[in-house]
């Protein structure tokens, strides 16, 4: 019998694809900071929207264009719920833009100590925090090994 695994995706290949999605975070913040009157509350809702969310289709934007997707630990599809818990700790920090007046304070020191806590597990562990805590990994979707 035959059985084909995906390799599990490098930690540069993951952070290039979350500088891709960085990216795409960065437009989103633009758009709404444009066109909302209280522009910090709804940047707040879209960018944890958009944290949750990057990866409910299986991959982010960033993943899908370096070839990369979400699967749970044995491989097979990872579900909804596991897709949008991988991603709390990123939501959380934009979250906190929703605390009035010192939200965006707390965002401004949580955000970089969350994106270094989750690069240095990725890094020294193979995972990140968010993958453990969802039981996810991220794998290359053009690469296979097939063995027998």
């Amino acid at each position: 019998m035959t059985n084909t695994r995906h390799m599990l995706a490098t930690a540069s290949w993951r952070v290039g694809a979350f500088f891709i999605d960085g990216i795409f975070g960065r437009i989103i913040s633009v758009v709404v900071d444009a066109g909302w009157p209280d522009s910090m509350l709804m940047l707040g809702l879209t960018l944890t929207a958009y944290m949750l969310l990057r990866d409910a289709p299986g991959a982010s934007l960033g993943k899908l264009i370096l070839g990369l997707r979400v699967v749970g630990e044995e491989g097979g599809p990872a579900s909804f719920q596991s897709r949008v818990l991988r991603n709390v700790p990123f939501a959380f920090p934009y979250a906190l833009l929703l605390i009035p007046i010192v939200g965006p304070l707390l965002m401004l020191v949580a955000a970089p100590a969350v994106n270094i806590a989750e690069t240095v597990n990725l890094v020294s562990k193979g995972r990140r925090a968010g993958d453990r805590m969802a039981h996810t990994s991220v794998v290359f979707t053009r690469r296979t090994v097939v063995a027998g």
